[in-house]
């Protein structure tokens, strides 16, 4: 694969949509005193955009990262004006393939580490081709398949 064949999506900044946001939490758990509180309006580009003009979005392919709750589908929203620190979760491409991985900083070495035991860690090379993309800030899953439906051409 490589840097033509992804598609990146770049956020609408034309419009900024809020919508209602509850003031009462959803237990998901035991509640919270505190929890009565909450209540306003919500902004998903500002609760989810740092950066506005360096955020792009891409789709999660693949089982890898898994045990960091990444999953097959899921949008990936990536930051591309942070600098990765150790243990960040990176969109990097190495060789003419796309990858997202935990960043890890070894000295001067740096190793892209899947959250599965069963993918190896990736270890570029001084003759490797590799550039780190941005780093991955949120993921939004789609708990009803409608996303999924979607790109494949319903809806």
């Amino acid at each position: 694969m490589n840097w033509a064949s992804v598609e990146f999506f770049h956020l609408n900044t034309q419009t900024k949509e809020f919508y209602p946001l509850s003031p009462l939490p959803i237990a998901a758990g035991f509640p919270s005193p505190a929890d009565d509180h909450r209540e306003g309006i919500l902004s998903l580009s500002e609760l989810l955009i740092e950066h506005t003009a360096s955020t792009v979005f891409a789709w999660a392919s693949g089982r890898s990262m898994e045990g960091a709750g990444i999953y097959d589908g899921d949008l990936l929203i990536i930051d591309r004006a942070k600098t990765p620190k150790d243990g960040d979760i990176v969109i990097a491409f190495v060789n003419g393939e796309w990858t997202v991985k935990f960043y890890k900083k070894q000295g001067k070495a740096v190793a892209l580490v899947s959250a599965s035991q069963y993918y190896e860690p990736i270890l570029p090379q001084p003759d490797d081709e590799w550039q780190l993309f941005g780093v991955v800030t949120f993921t939004v899953r789609d708990h009803g398949n409608r996303l999924a439906y979607k790109r494949k051409g319903g809806l």
